[in-house]
């Protein structure tokens, strides 16, 4: 039987592959239960460990019902099988669902994942910003890039007002290198400062580029 520290470390090393989010909608569950019975707390466990040992049929089977029941566990790792395919029919929807609604139980790991997956958005503005602006293609912003884009801006932006340190990073970085909308490196450095002072390492490098690649 997994212990809960066991527990909490399968969760933090399921997959964050990236996959590009699509709109996403309600799930409809049963009332929240602070806690899980006895029976349902081993079937949880049994679930993650099929899930360990890469038997993925029988853990969304046993996991998919305690989901609905409102354990973000649960929820997160039948997120993950979806978005990956494993044990189940892929489906980016279902998956990113599934994460949501157990990151908006305040799931550790869940919200990591969505941090992760959305962040990645930013990686071909970027590159092209730095590259040569005129190689990005017509109706790029349109596309699904700029459809992902916009989800993750739904994702971070309320985030920041609760001084979310990596959420502060993210905006930082898209008003800097005007990723989707005008350059404004005013506020992507003030975005960017503010996500250092709370502790950022992240934001603390690219503050210290900034400031060196300022006019």
């Amino acid at each position: 039987m997994l212990s809960k520290i066991k527990l909490g470390l399968a969760i933090a090393v399921a997959a964050l592959s990236f996959v590009l989010p699509i709109p996403i909608s309600t799930l409809a569950l049963q009332p929240n239960e602070d806690t899980l019975s006895e029976e349902d707390y081993n079937n949880l466990q049994r679930g993650v460990a099929a899930y360990q040992n890469k038997v993925y049929e029988d853990a969304f089977s046993v996991l998919e019902p305690l989901a609905h029941m409102n354990s973000a566990e649960a929820q997160f790792f039948v997120g993950q099988m979806f978005i990956s395919g494993d044990g189940v029919r892929q489906d980016f929807d279902a998956g990113f669902l599934w994460l949501h609604a157990s990151a908006d139980q305040g799931l550790q790991q869940a919200v990591d994942s969505l941090n992760y997956k959305y962040k990645r958005v930013l990686q071909p503005g970027i590159f092209m910003t730095l590259t040569d602006e005129t190689s990005i293609p017509e109706g790029f912003y349109d596309g699904v890039y700029g459809r992902t884009f916009r989800q993750a801006m739904k994702w971070f932006s309320p985030r920041a007002e609760t001084n979310d340190p990596y959420s502060l990073h993210f905006l930082g970085l898209v008003y800097w290198y005007g990723i989707y909308r005008d350059v404004d490196k005013g506020l992507g450095m003030q975005y960017m400062s503010e996500a250092y002072e709370l502790g950022s390492e992240e934001a603390a490098i690219e503050l210290q580029f900034m400031k060196t690649d300022e006019p």
